[in-house]
């Protein structure tokens, strides 16, 4: 019998397996080349629970293992076969009443997704389990797998760095690490030590100024102590990445422009700005670029994604912020093209910001680079006022993201700081953990939101593309929250994320870690590093 119930759930787990191959194709209106499926697959395979081994082609049970048996299973194998391709046939005809928008909703939840899966983040402070940091080793995160997605089980933690104070050229990494993107090519005659490349990150936030610094190897600091984990030095001194345009935006306001996000395209950098405390909603041009050696002044911008002042759905408070590449398969098989992502959430301008992190899929060409183009976008998450994302809380900060890729897993985060607690609106209450006037929460710990590739895929056909994330790593999280490696104690910062998908390395910067002997009067960033592993 246990043998007879095993192969039935095999034949169950290649129908589910079928359907869920087609939904994404059909459902997006077009079939992508062999290629880019091959390169990229967002079809994930069915749950089964490895018992016997299985021919992936066929979905019969090896004949090895059934050599000997009786006629009843030899029986139960043809009735399978049969029974599979009755499935395949179902399959067809549920392709017609589910759209992909809606896979996930309708798609009964296994086991294994409710085992792992978190809550919606609207738990208090208190809650949140201990998970100490005892070991100088790197952290494997021991929350359980999913055979078809990335979840925090799939991330060791290798340890953190620190830039260099570098008090000059301008500015300094005192109270900086606002932006951070990744340089494959950087830093060409740097250690062979599994950390190739370089990074270019924000200085002080008053000048808003970016340097490239080197990656040394990152160091597991149990007490979390800045003055015991790597130096980074600089390898391009402080420059204005903007060559001028941040400054002229700005014109004398109060309230300056700001680097929203960077990227490395090819040997360009792609970077944005925006304005933070924006009352009066005006649709600032957001998107340019300019060259990886920081001493030139070559510079193209600024530019807007989809219509300017084309309403809520276009306007720049949703995509000038933090940047992010898009798989190349995903892009040129479901995207047109469009191998980047940017968004933006902040508290201010309510109503024309996101209620949520916000992602908008877009492609930088020669062709659209003449200052003040439109260029050809696609929203594909955000959330309006009247339908925020579950447990927002407008102390929430979302500041990077990445389109993860292990193998055939895959998966679409957001890394930021997040609310716990009533909401206050004003200057500090005593106690709390920022001085500015605004939105506070009673505590705040960094989380990081898990997507399914099929809700981001499928925001392209909404016109309010706001579904939930599918998990979220938090302090109800097994095995512990991203908590326990940042260097904070009240406030949880985090400047931004950025990408070594060749190597499966994320950095994430975390604002105002900690003071370093070099000076005893303000916080250095922390580079924190995390590998995916299966």
């Amino acid at each position: 019998m246990k043998t007879i119930a095993y192969l039935s759930m095999v034949v169950a787990a290649a129908a589910l397996a079928v359907f869920m191959a087609r939904d994404i194709v059909a459902d997006l209106g077009h079939t992508p080349d062999a290629s880019a499926r091959t390169t990229v697959d967002v079809e994930p395979a069915a749950p089964v629970t490895e018992v016997a081994s299985t021919d992936a082609a066929s979905g019969d049970v090896n004949r090895s293992e059934t050599a000997g048996k009786p006629d009843v299973v030899q029986d139960e194998l043809q009735r399978i076969r049969d029974l599979r391709q009755q499935a395949q046939e179902q399959s067809q005809r549920l392709d017609e009443q589910f759209a992909v928008e809606d896979f996930h909703d309708t798609d009964p939840i296994t086991q294994s997704e409710e085992e792992i899966r978190a809550d919606d983040g609207t738990a208090t402070e208190a809650a949140a389990p201990s998970h100490s940091l005892t070991t100088s080793a790197p952290v494997r995160q021991q929350t359980p797998l999913h055979p078809q997605l990335i979840t925090p089980g799939n991330f060791e933690y290798l340890g953190g760095f620190r830039p260099e104070f570098g008090d000059g050229n301008g500015s300094r990494f005192g109270l900086g690490g606002w932006a951070i993107a990744y340089r494959a090519d950087g830093d060409p005659s740097g250690p062979d030590d599994g950390h190739p490349g370089s990074l270019f990150l924000m200085g002080h936030e008053h000048q808003q100024l970016i340097a490239e610094i080197n990656i040394p190897r990152p160091v597991v600091s149990p007490h979390r102590d800045i003055n015991r984990i790597p130096e980074a030095k600089i390898l391009q001194p402080f420059a204005d990445i903007t060559k001028g345009i941040r400054g002229r935006m700005t014109a004398g306001s109060s309230e300056p422009f700001k680097i929203g996000g960077m990227q490395v395209v090819g040997n360009r950098l792609h970077w944005t700005i925006y304005k933070y405390y924006n009352v009066s909603r005006v649709d600032y041009l957001s998107h340019g670029l300019t060259s990886t050696d920081l001493s030139s002044d070559a510079v193209r911008g600024l530019w807007h994604l989809g219509p300017q002042n084309g309403g809520s759905r276009w306007h720049s408070y949703k995509n000038a912020g933090y940047i992010a590449e898009i798989p190349a398969g995903i892009a040129d098989g479901y995207l047109d093209g469009r191998n980047l992502m940017s968004g933006l959430q902040i508290s201010t301008g309510r109503q024309t910001s996101s209620q949520g992190p916000a992602l908008y899929a877009y492609r930088v060409t020669q062709e659209n680079l003449s200052p003040g183009a439109s260029l050809d976008a696609v929203p594909l998450l955000w959330y309006p006022m009247d339908a925020p994302m579950t447990g927002h809380h407008p102390a929430d900060s979302w500041q990077g993201a990445a389109w993860l890729t292990l193998g055939k897993k895959q998966a679409v985060v957001v890394v930021g700081r997040k609310g716990l607690g009533p909401v206050h609106y004003g200057m500090p209450r005593p106690g709390e953990c920022y001085d500015y006037k605004g939105y506070h929460a009673s505590a705040y710990e960094v989380q990081m939101l898990f997507y399914d590739p099929r809700q981001i895929l499928a925001g392209a056909k909404r016109a309010v593309p706001n579904k939930d994330p599918w998990y979220r790593w938090n302090g109800q999280t097994p095995g512990g929250s991203l908590n326990r490696f940042m260097y904070q104690d009240c406030g949880k910062e985090i400047g931004g994320m950025a990408y070594d998908r060749e190597r499966n390395l994320l950095y994430l910067s975390e604002v105002d870690a900690a003071k370093a002997a070099v000076n005893d009067y303000e916080e250095l960033p922390v580079i924190h590093v995390l590998k995916l592993v299966e």
